[in-house]
């Protein structure tokens, strides 16, 4: 396997599956956010001597783990070997074995999981399929829960902006600034990165677009299966709501000081802030807009975002929270509406409403992934020879919109993007074709 050279020092990856990638895993973006860094920005990572051996995946942010027999557990975690750890602020780059003679568009995967789950490798995300068609593949870790979105007033009062929580947003900042240091020696292009998310990793982006600290950063989003288009009760997730959890919490935890706080065990801190969480009835550690990282409202989707980058965003059609996932689906119109009514480019905007065999979950939240990466072989469903077709027409429409902004490409039915006068979506199901907005 070929060596690669990084800010930190000679880095050695190992083969992918496929012939041709080859896989970094695990390559730290940051510090170890523990100890006194705990409940801090996440700080540049340490050089190292000799070569690191990129060859397994790092722990995973602290977290409960789905029940395998749950419907999400089942679909996506059964069987799996993840480990917790305060220390996983990891990334993982997948790219072509040889370096490409000019350098490749790079796709940046945000994972989803309500900001308390989910993780950089699950087996649905895999990168090889994108590698195969052109674009360099890296998936990230964020810290989650409280460790990732714990606001108080004494954390205000160390920081020298004045603002507390939103760690696991400033962690996605880091790795997307590793990504602009480091990916050219991966074969990548600096100058040509999408960033992308499904469910709350889909609310990251829009975290993301309006950060001036992600300014420049990336130049192309993707938002799927986005539960923060149709906002919580039309409201924004607030530092009055995150006061509240973190009272909550210390209360939980025998706790004056955040001093103390740092001091608890992180499993121990873990169960406390699904405590907390379970008894609210309500998400607790999320991203709030706090003037600095998050200048203005995210959730809602009629508040233009601070940068013009190209926009491809979609939902599903039985998606969470919702009878029919119109209500998603709503959410994603509006936004590339209201990008029009600013004057930001057109977006491209899906319907995703394929009913994957196996039960009658239909086009439950979060299913387009496994057509977009190309792993329907890793799933439990009877997939179908349409499933594959589709599967190979959907991730061919997200790597050309990676390359160039639009989704569009030879033997694929065309994709309008979202204007005044042709409000079009593209249904992707058990046919591919155009809908106006009536439909």
């Amino acid at each position: 396997m070929s060596i690669r050279q990084t800010r930190c020092g000679l880095i050695r990856g190992v083969p992918g599956r496929q012939p041709g990638v080859e896989i970094f895993k695990g390559i730290p973006f940051a510090q170890p956010p523990k100890g006194a860094l705990r409940f801090c920005p996440p700080q540049p990572p340490k050089k190292w001597d000799g070569i690191y051996e990129a060859d397994r995946y790092a722990p995973v942010a602290w977290q409960q783990f789905f029940d395998p027999d749950s419907f999400y557990g089942n679909e996506f975690y059964r069987d799996h070997d993840f480990v917790c750890d305060e220390d996983c602020l990891y990334l993982n780059v997948f790219t072509p074995e040889k370096m490409p003679e000019t350098p490749l568009p790079v796709f940046v995967w945000i994972h989803g999981g309500a900001f308390m789950h989910g993780n950089s490798h699950e087996k649905e995300f895999d990168g090889e399929t994108f590698v195969q068609k052109g674009v360099v593949y890296v998936s990230i870790q964020y810290r989650t829960g409280a460790l990732g979105f714990l606001t108080h007033p004494q954390l205000e009062a160390e920081s020298e902006e004045g603002v507390s929580g939103n760690y696991g947003i400033l962690d996605q900042i880091a790795a997307l600034t590793w990504v602009r240091d480091n990916i050219a020696s991966f074969g990548g292009d600096p100058k040509n990165v999408t960033v992308a998310g499904q469910s709350a990793g889909c609310m990251s982006v829009q975290c993301l677009l309006h950060s001036r600290k992600a300014q420049g950063l990336f130049h192309r989003a993707v938002l799927q299966s986005g539960y923060g288009l149709m906002g919580q009760n039309g409201r924004d997730y607030t530092r009055e709501g995150g006061l509240w959890a973190a009272g909550e919490l210390m209360k939980k935890a025998g706790c004056t000081t955040i001093e103390e706080l740092r001091a608890v065990e992180a499993g121990k801190l873990k169960d406390l802030w699904y405590e907390v969480n379970d008894e609210a009835g309500r998400m607790c550690w999320v991203p709030h807009v706090d003037g600095v990282v998050i200048e203005d409202s995210v959730l809602q989707p009629d508040i233009s975002p601070l940068t013009d980058v190209d926009i491809l965003i979609g939902s599903t059609g039985d998606d969470i929270g919702c009878d029919d996932g119109h209500l998603l689906r709503q959410g994603a119109v509006l936004f590339a509406h209201n990008s029009l009514q600013n004057g930001r480019k057109p977006a491209y905007v899906y319907y995703f409403d394929r009913k994957l065999p196996g039960d009658t979950a239909g086009a439950f939240h979060t299913a387009e992934v496994w057509y977009e990466f190309g792993t329907l072989s890793r799933c439990w469903r009877p997939m179908t020879a349409w499933d594959y077709t589709l599967s190979d027409m959907m991730s061919s429409y997200f790597t050309n919109f990676v390359r160039t902004g639009n989704p569009n490409g030879e033997g694929l039915p065309h994709w309008p993007p979202y204007t005044k006068e042709e409000p079009a979506e593209m249904l992707l199901a058990d046919t591919v074709e155009v809908m106006t907005e009536k439909q």
